[in-house]
């Protein structure tokens, strides 16, 4: 009797943990994307803050509303923050930067590979405390439309999406209501 009431007692603790790690595993990712959350990057003078999100299950478009509080001057890096979405061998998305490390920052479109950059300036400017709404967006196959306030440009895409990044550097960027769907 021992024996049989610990088999079915194995059984029991068995289903329980695969049921466990089961519902673990799905609420993990049904609310991954329904979340909206914030990054608060303060980067010292000369170094940089990263935040990477992989697999993106079926998610299409990543949007934010992104602030300046500090810029700074290093004399190797300008202040910057860049928002991209990453294939297996580019990124492209949004980079905001002061050149010259002179304040207003300034809206490029980038498309960065092995050596290769690409950088197309456009729209409007942000100053300090200064929001702005962005949305990249990868619904449409073959490209990826990056928006920042009424500006819009658009990147072509050649491989999949695998994920997104947030990269800041020699400043302070608070990255609000991030929502990917």
């Amino acid at each position: 009797m021992k024996k049989g009431r610990f088999i079915l007692g194995g059984y029991d603790t068995f289903y329980f943990f695969c049921c466990f790690v089961v519902a673990i595993l799905t609420a993990g990712a049904s609310t991954s994307f329904a979340q909206k959350f914030s990054l608060d990057l303060d980067t010292y003078d000369g170094h940089f803050s990263e935040w990477t999100m992989d697999g993106l299950g079926g998610a299409t478009v990543l949007r934010a509303t992104i602030k300046a509080t500090r810029a700074s001057n290093h004399e190797r890096w300008t202040p910057f923050l860049r928002v991209e979405v990453k294939t297996a061998k580019e990124s492209f998305g949004l980079l905001i930067h002061a050149p010259q490390g002179r304040l207003p920052f300034q809206f490029f479109a980038v498309q960065r590979g092995g050596s290769a950059k690409r950088e197309d300036r456009f729209g409007g400017t942000l100053d300090l405390n200064q929001s702005a709404d962005i949305e990249l967006s990868w619904a449409a196959k073959g490209k990826l439309i990056v928006r920042i306030g009424d500006h819009t440009r658009e990147l072509p895409l050649s491989e999949p999406i695998l994920g997104v990044q947030v990269i800041s550097g020699t400043a302070n960027f608070v990255v609000q209501n991030i929502e990917v769907r």
